[in-house]
């Protein structure tokens, strides 16, 4: 083969961000065949790039839209990817998905999920605070959940739930202890 062509293929993986991969097969006697392997992007990142699953932030050419967004002060594309890969998993069972997942510039992560609801989750002891959330929100009866906008779930031994329909004086709070 000639080396001409390797540096063509990796001047196109260069340039072509979304390339994950690059193979050359021969199919003697005159035929070369190249496997490409896509990377695939998972979600929004920010400036108009993606994060695919392997935490890698590419740039595409159009816009993707129906992704969820990260909205991340702190972590990095990798660490985002895994923390939202964690918590995409434990909403599975409740057919639910994140729309949006932020991180404060205290390193306190949030979700909008595709229920409406807003969960903000704390720093650590993400997986737990969320199955808190969860159970706090399936004990609810469907009229409540309906009406329900936001769970803060960074208490130690329960929730604040607040309504959607009541401005933010404090009297829209209801507190669950669940421990």
């Amino acid at each position: 083969m000639d080396f001409n062509l390797f540096k063509i293929v990796n001047s196109v993986k260069e340039e072509l961000q979304w390339i994950h991969s690059i193979s050359i097969d021969r199919d003697w006697p005159t035929t070369l065949v190249l496997n490409v392997k896509k990377i695939a992007p998972i979600a929004k990142w920010s400036h108009g790039h993606y994060i695919s699953w392997q935490g890698l932030v590419i740039q595409l050419e159009s816009d993707r839209i129906g992704l969820p967004e990260f909205k991340v002060v702190l972590s990095s594309p990798t660490k985002s990817m895994e923390v939202f890969r964690d918590l995409t998993g434990k909403l599975k069972p409740h057919k639910l998905s994140i729309l949006e997942i932020s991180e404060s510039a205290l390193g306190e992560w949030a979700v909008k999920l595709s229920n409406g609801l807003n969960i903000q989750l704390g720093h650590d002891n993400l997986d737990k605070r969320l199955n808190k959330s969860l159970s706090v929100y399936n004990n609810l009866d469907l009229v409540r959940q309906a009406h329900l906008e936001f769970i803060d779930a960074r208490y130690i031994g329960g929730v604040a739930l607040r309504k959607a329909d009541v401005e933010d004086s404090g009297s829209g709070f209801l507190l669950s202890n669940i421990d």
